[in-house]
């Protein structure tokens, strides 16, 4: 008896509404690094990652990661986030200021994160703009 072995290809990545549901807790880093301009000093940063599953606006479904990241100086960003997708596992970058980063982890550490929702833009060559997102959370039981 013969098997016979597809090979499975990568969803594909399109412009439209995306859903995020996160299957984990997550996890907070926290690091230093000397920032070399515009002349040399210490900087912090920290991040949160959740390991997730994202779907498209055709029902597809990808392995994710959802990062946020508090930059440790006001950083201009042309977008508020990036999806990244090398064929095995989505990278989506969520950019947020120290303030916001705040106020995410105490929801993150309350288990009060449902799920995010952001806007794939057209893009390509592996990494695609996110034009806006969006965290949705639980509220207290009645």
């Amino acid at each position: 008896m013969t098997e016979k072995h597809e090979k499975k290809k990568a969803s594909k990545i399109i412009a439209g509404e995306w859903h995020a549901e996160l299957l984990g807790p997550g996890s907070l880093h926290l690091g230093g690094a000397i920032n070399l301009t515009p002349s040399p000093h210490a900087i912090e940063f920290s991040w949160l990652t959740f390991p997730a599953v994202v779907e498209g606006p055709t029902k597809s479904l990808l392995a994710a990661v959802i990062v946020l990241m508090a930059p440790a100086e006001v950083v201009v960003h042309e977008h508020p986030g990036t999806l990244m997708n090398n064929g095995l596992v989505t990278l989506v970058d969520l950019y947020v200021t120290r303030p916001l980063f705040s106020d995410v982890w105490s929801r993150v550490e309350g288990d009060k994160v449902k799920d995010i929702r952001f806007t794939v833009q057209e893009g390509g060559d592996r990494k695609w703009p996110i034009s806006d997102w969006s965290m949705v959370l639980k509220l207290g039981e009645r």
